[in-house]
């Protein structure tokens, strides 16, 4: 059982690396829950102004004049959509969207569960999603262990130590290697991490006439549509 644990301690670091915390998914603080009114009235409080006609926002978001809509499944919010309120040119969009990459990639409440790509600085977007219907997307999750203590994390690692010492005791791996004990130990951490998510947010290049700007959304994903009305 000692080196079971030891093995576990060895792995704290790769769990430091998803520090974030299960928290619901937030949009400038507003947890993404609730009723669809509510989101507004505090969205409204945040400088936003609602037309309730169009039934949208517009306000400043990241330092850009943003257009936000709050959807609303089965009386709950499930998404906030955020979409620039000015279009540019290719060249631009090319540099926004890489900005942003790398403003998620900086800041530890997400992480990166599939690496997303930078546009490269040659790219002609504007052919790519013409002719061969590209989409650029990039995705980000809300790590559900933010903010949690050293003690937290370790107790993490030893919780899952215990499940893979009991499968190895009764037979389950067969006879494993301290190798391969630490590498079912850190399969076990990202698993639990993983399975935790609630919160996604992701964004991508849409195209008006021939400008194009950026949509962005931040979605509860205990929330969105499972296909339970099917």
């Amino acid at each position: 059982m000692k080196k079971i644990f030891a093995i576990a301690l060895g792995i704290t670091i790769a769990v430091q690396a998803f520090a974030q915390n299960a928290n619901t998914i937030k949009f400038l603080g507003i947890p993404v829950d609730g009723k669809k009114t509510e989101v507004i009235q505090q969205l409204k409080k945040k400088g936003f102004t609602y037309d309730a006609g169009e039934d949208f926002l517009s306000g400043v978001f990241n330092g850009k004049e943003s257009n936000v809509r709050v959807s609303e499944n089965h009386g709950r919010v499930d998404r906030i959509f955020i979409a620039d309120a000015n279009t540019c040119s290719a060249s631009q969009i090319k540099v926004k969207f890489n900005n942003l990459l790398w403003q998620f990639r900086d800041n530890n409440k997400y992480m990166e569960v599939e690496e997303n790509t930078e546009i490269p600085a040659n790219e002609d977007i504007g052919y790519e999603m013409l002719v061969h219907d590209k989409e650029y997307v990039a995705s980000f999750y809300v790590n559900p262990i933010y903010g949690w203590t050293d003690d937290e994390k370790d107790m993490l690692v030893e919780n899952i130590a215990r499940q893979v010492k009991a499968r190895a005791d009764s037979g389950q791996y067969g006879d494993l290697t301290s190798d391969e004990m630490e590498l079912l130990l850190r399969q076990g951490v990202i698993l639990k991490v993983l399975d935790m998510i609630q919160g996604q947010v992701w964004f991508k290049i849409a195209k008006f006439k021939s400008e194009y700007y950026i949509c962005l959304y931040y979605d509860n994903l205990d929330n969105r549509p499972n296909g339970e009305d099917l």
